[in-house]
């Protein structure tokens, strides 16, 4: 262990290069954050060149912006943070000492752990292209996926299913973000998959037409995953219609944000179509979109609706359609309805 383990919460009183560095790392690690470490991974930054030549005025001053601020930190959080502070001085003694944390790989590799973690993907991706592992994560977690699609419980689709499912559906959107992390704009596909129809869009309308339950599930899928080889994969240990919808859910409940807000959206897809069987007038019909979205927008328009909505929602953008007023003076959004429910319930999303 290095002799700066007793942990300096005022960074005034910082007295080493060494507690520098320490404190970069950990809060690196603490909050998954690679920019937090990456001027000890560059050797010509002003902080090393400061670190180097123990001016702690100057490496303060360069580093000032990257470390926490304790005063805002839990008893709890001062207690982890101390923690992890004091294992990182036991584990990388020789690399913070000679300031080559790069070569420090498995402190790399937790810091894509860490990352991965909190939903901070591009610092993932950092991390492991860096010590070029992000092709053996990106396999890794698919593989994951996989083993639990393949397990037992969920070939028998038995009572301990769910739990593999939505396991499983995380293991892919994780090696999604982490392969894009800046990718999947569910925003200006879900528009362009309604105001500029390609080969796409044809093909979709083509499982509604003929209710090809199976082929909608996995257009579904590819949509979201918006990656034709992870998509590959995981369909090819998908045999069934009932294991394709219900990892269509849980992928879905990821996306959007969590169990609660995809229930919320779920009920409004469901409010909204009940209104639009009685809705009789332009009025009632151009608030099927308000009761989808749960609000209104600034200019009330369906395209502004559309947007917000395969933001929020992703998977909204596949429920839904674009339909005119009987006056055809304005366009409004509805949900997809088949010959005996919406396409979210054939679909069983509301399950």
């Amino acid at each position: 262990m290095l002799q700066e383990d007793n942990l300096n919460t005022n960074l005034q009183d910082i007295t080493s290069a060494t507690e520098i560095k320490l404190h970069l790392m950990t809060t690196g690690l603490f909050f998954g954050e690679f920019a937090t470490v990456q001027p000890l991974l560059q050797k010509a930054t002003k902080l090393t060149h400061a670190l180097n030549n123990s001016d702690l005025i100057g490496s303060l001053k360069y580093c000032k912006a990257l470390l926490p601020d304790f005063s805002d930190f839990s008893t709890e959080e001062v207690t982890e943070y101390e923690s992890l502070y004091n294992s990182l001085s036991e584990k990388y003694p020789a690399a913070i000492e000679t300031n080559d944390i790069k070569t420090a790989e498995s402190y790399v590799k937790e810091l894509a752990e860490a990352s991965i973690s909190r939903g901070k993907f591009t610092s993932a991706k950092n991390s492991l292209v860096l010590i070029k592992r992000l092709d053996r994560k990106i396999t890794e977690l698919t593989n994951k996926a996989i083993q639990l699609l393949q397990s037992p419980n969920v070939v028998e689709m038995n009572t301990a299913a769910a739990s593999k499912i939505a396991e499983a559906a995380t293991f892919v959107s994780q090696a999604m973000w982490i392969k894009n992390p800046l990718g999947k704009n569910y925003q200006h596909r879900g528009v362009d998959f309604h105001m500029k129809p390609d080969e796409q869009t044809r093909k979709f309308e083509h499982y509604l037409e003929q209710d090809l339950i199976k082929e909608l599930t996995a257009f579904a899928i590819s949509y979201l995953l918006d990656d034709s080889q992870l998509t590959g994969k995981i369909l090819a240990v998908m045999p069934t219609t009932k294991l394709r919808k219900a990892f269509l859910r849980h992928l879905s409940i990821v996306l959007t944000g969590g169990e609660e807000k995809y229930q919320k959206y779920i009920a409004n897809f469901l409010t909204a179509a009940e209104k639009a069987e009685s809705a009789d007038n332009e009025i009632e019909l151009k608030t099927i979109q308000q009761i989808m979205l749960g609000r209104t927008t600034g200019d009330d328009n369906y395209f502004q609706y559309l947007k917000e909505l395969a933001h929020i929602f992703p998977l909204s953008a596949l429920l839904l359609r674009v339909a005119k007023t009987p006056s055809e003076e304005s366009m409004y959004l509805v949900p997809i309805r088949m010959k005996h429910e919406t396409l979210l319930e054939l679909l069983n999303l509301n399950a």
